[in-house]
């Protein structure tokens, strides 16, 4: 793999983050590279997980499913919640260390900085370790400033039209 690591932010409120990042771990194995991919405030059952965890270079590293959106959680489930996700954070950046990938994902990593679960500093600290030797691919909605910044990708997927907006729920195979 190359020596040159950019990271690659994927925004915005449209369908597609996690899609793009899935598909970049799949191009990244397939050429050969060393893949840790890994979710935040998820259940752990979205339908990318078996099949990037059965692909030779794929490692996934997932925390505690979440249980509910932050929205309905009381200040005890967010604060409980807040931990899980700082431990999280902590067991991703010893598993690089360990595991040395050469393409790191942090699925809605952004999104758990944005409810204020992870401190931005926290994770450009761990991104900036990273990109020693990485590639790394963060999403979410909304990036903080010091991410977008040390951005060499950035991508915003913008909603155009959704099901959701027609009442249809989250379909298990498109959205998760």
């Amino acid at each position: 793999m190359d020596t040159v690591h950019c990271l690659h932010a994927y925004t915005g409120e449209g369908k597609g983050k996690t899609t793009c990042a899935v598909g970049l771990c799949v191009r990244h194995a397939g050429c050969g590279g060393r893949v840790l991919f890994t979710q935040f405030l998820k259940g752990n059952n979205s339908g990318e997980i078996a099949p990037l965890s059965a692909m030779p270079g794929v490692t996934v590293l997932l925390g505690q499913p979440v249980k509910k959106f932050v929205f309905a959680m009381n200040a005890q489930e967010r604060a409980e919640e807040a931990d899980a996700q700082k431990a999280h954070l902590l067991r991703i950046d010893e598993a690089v260390r360990a595991l040395r990938p050469t393409l790191v994902v942090c699925d809605e990593l952004l999104a758990a900085i944005e409810v204020g679960f992870i401190d931005a500093g926290s994770a450009e600290e761990c991104i900036r370790r990273w990109l020693e030797s990485s590639e790394v691919v963060v999403t979410g909605r909304k990036a903080p400033q010091n991410i977008a910044d040390l951005a060499g990708y950035a991508t915003e997927m913008r909603k155009i039209k959704h099901p959701y907006d027609s009442g249809i729920s989250a379909r298990r195979g498109v959205e998760f």
